[in-house]
């Protein structure tokens, strides 16, 4: 309960001191140190924690409360202070360097002995004694880890969240100890409740203000008392996994980068030294990610890392292999999830060569927006000759590697639209050029807009018994003028008509668009053998589309639309689905095994290399 009470009283007092004490200031025109109210905030409430402790204790194990513990915030206070006099003199940043050197030989003077006497092996249970090399090695632990938080200043948006997330997983570390061993030190929970609590309550103060910013000399501190409560709390190995995990995600230039830089060498092309020194969160920003996505990103990466940590602490006494089998599966998981991921929230940048077609998994695919995708059909229309629209999805993809009539149908048609988010995933995952979904109701609602406003004439074909006609009505309510050439559902054989009278029913029609509503593969396969009969100038599948504009069926809201389940949504509605998603798993399964085993991340036509598309960032 008193951790808990310390976490309150750091969130409490970062919101007094960001809201009065530094109004205060920016009113009086004063300078003040960056991240003044944040190292004040964690400092005070580590020290009133302390108090509090030594108060209520009612035995005397607690050897490290105020006595012990106040001295390691007074050194960190005054690590802070000096680099921040350092900063605002202009002095070199080596300097802060020796201001970590000596404060780490003071708090090993306050504690009467280097506390890393012993380090234990990573994921094992054995400890190796350090002897004499004991004071160098904790002063060589605490400049490292105090170094390592301080490169984060170069995402500000993200500093506090990942010092809270870091402090707070220290802290749940701190409860899985034995308790004999929680009762030797209170300092580690008292300094890291605080911690995370100033920390996890700065993170929608970054999110909204792009100017916040803790600064250097406040990170570096941060990463002081973080080395501090790993040395008392001897949770040197948990600490530092997580932060070298995190230095590789975010302190190290962008892989992607690194790659094409070592291509680019390969091929005898000239790289800039900018170009190779790209930083990741600035290749996401000139890749088009805001800089809130990237800071919501970043946090995940660190609660999921840090996650990591707490696990290795709880999963102490497990068998070596197991735990290391276990941490390994869940670190390539977690990396393929957020590496897919980075690439989903990339977008297309202004120099960037899209080429007409990409190949994926062995299906050509149109790398086209809405727009684009609607400009084409304007010209198809206008050309006047028949052309087959298919709108493909993760579905489809697979129909096309087990049925080679479909995937001959695919091989032909005019445009193939990327359907769906899991198409979207697949081709990012491949670092193909297809950034939007073109999905077939989408389309539907595209072309009958530009129908209206052109005069074209559309005729749907599928569906139930009445959903055509009604969705039709729907449409034309929707959309005044357009001109709807005839409606068929999709049973007319079980009323005597045959698929040829069909055919020339639509002929005769003249529409200029075709909707059909039959379902993969069965409409694309109906549009194949047809096109040049029904001579339609374009011709489209659209699946379930017309449930949903016959209202007879509610689509997914925008924001489930956006995180990609529509699908799931849609299985909602219509349980008997369920049957059908087991393509679902076996997508992802086929677009990570062709992103792992490829040599060539998915087929396309070349273009230039994207670290042409990347700026250096500006001074």
């Amino acid at each position: 309960m008193l951790t808990f009470a310390i976490f309150c009283i750091a969130v409490i007092l970062v919101l007094l001191k960001a809201r009065l004490g530094l109004s205060a200031l920016r009113r009086s025109g004063r300078p003040y140190p960056e991240g003044i109210a944040f190292v004040g905030a964690v400092l005070v409430a580590a020290t009133i924690g302390l108090l509090v402790r030594d108060l209520t204790s009612a035995t005397n194990h607690s050897i490290y409360a105020f006595a012990d513990g106040a001295p390691l915030l007074l050194i960190t206070a005054l690590l802070y202070a000096l680099s921040a006099l350092r900063s605002a003199r202009s002095l070199p940043v080596w300097i802060s360097d020796v201001l970590v050197i000596v404060a780490a030989a003071l708090a090993i003077f306050a504690l009467h002995q280097p506390f890393m006497n012993t380090v234990r092996l990573p994921l094992m249970n054995q400890y190796v004694r350090l002897g004499p090399w004991a004071a160098p090695l904790t002063i060589a632990w605490v400049w490292l880890i105090s170094r390592m938080t301080a490169t984060l200043n170069r995402t500000p948006q993200v500093t506090g969240g990942y010092l809270g997330m870091v402090a707070l997983t220290l802290l749940l570390s701190w409860h899985f100890k034995p308790l004999d061993t929680r009762s030797i030190s209170f300092f580690p929970a008292a300094a890291s409740a605080a911690l995370a609590g100033a920390g996890l309550i700065s993170v929608p103060f970054a999110l909204r203000q792009r100017d916040f910013n803790l600064g250097w000399s406040a990170t570096l501190a941060m990463g002081f008392l973080l080395s501090q409560i790993a040395v008392v709390g001897l949770f040197k190995d948990v600490a530092l996994a997580i932060l070298i995990l995190l230095l590789l995600a975010f302190g190290l230039p962008l892989l992607n980068v690194s790659f094409f830089v070592l291509r680019a060498q390969r091929r005898g092309e000239k790289v800039s030294w900018q170009q190779s020194h790209v930083h990741l969160h600035d290749a996401l920003l000139q890749r088009g990610i805001s800089p809130a996505k990237i800071a919501a990103l970043y946090l995940a990466v660190a609660t999921y890392l840090c996650g990591l940590g707490v696990l290795l602490v709880a999963t102490r006494n497990w068998h070596l292999l197991l735990r290391a089998s276990l941490v390994g599966a869940l670190l390539c998981s977690g990396f393929v999830v957020f590496f897919s991921l980075t690439r989903i929230l990339m977008r297309r940048t202004e120099n960037e060569q899209i080429p007409e077609m990409v190949e994926a998994f062995g299906v050509r695919i149109s790398a086209v927006t809405m727009s684009e995708a609607l400009d084409k059909i304007d010209g198809f229309i206008q050309d006047r000759q028949p052309h087959h629209v298919v709108t493909s999805d993760a579905n489809a993809i697979l129909r096309a590697q087990e049925d080679a009539e479909y995937a001959g149908i695919l091989q032909r048609a005019a445009l193939i639209t990327p359907d769906g988010y899991g198409v979207i995933w697949g081709a990012r995952l491949l670092n193909l050029p297809i950034y939007e979904r073109v999905t077939g109701v989408d389309m539907v609602t595209g072309i009958c807009q530009r129908a209206a406003q052109h005069g074209y004439s559309i005729y749907i074909l599928g569906s139930a018994p009445g959903i055509a006609s009604t969705a039709a009505q729907k449409l034309a309510e929707r959309y005044p003028g357009l001109r709807v050439a005839g409606t068929q559902h999709g049973y007319f054989e079980k009323e005597g008509i045959s698929e040829e009278e069909v055919v020339q029913r639509i002929r005769a029609a003249r529409p200029d668009v075709l909707f059909v509503a039959f379902g993969i593969p069965k409409q694309e396969k109906f549009i194949a053998s047809h096109l040049q009969a029904m001579d339609v100038p374009v011709s489209l599948g659209v699946g379930g589309s017309f449930d949903v504009y016959s209202e007879k069926l509610k689509r997914a809201p925008e924001y489930v639309q956006r995180m990609g389940m529509e699908w799931l949504y849609r299985v909602w509605q219509e349980p008997w689905r369920w049957k059908r998603m087991s393509y679902v798993p076996r997508f992802m399964a086929l677009a990570l095994r062709e992103w792992m085993v490829s040599p060539v991340r998915g087929r396309r036509t070349p273009t230039p290399s994207p670290i042409n598309s990347i700026k250096p960032p500006l001074n």
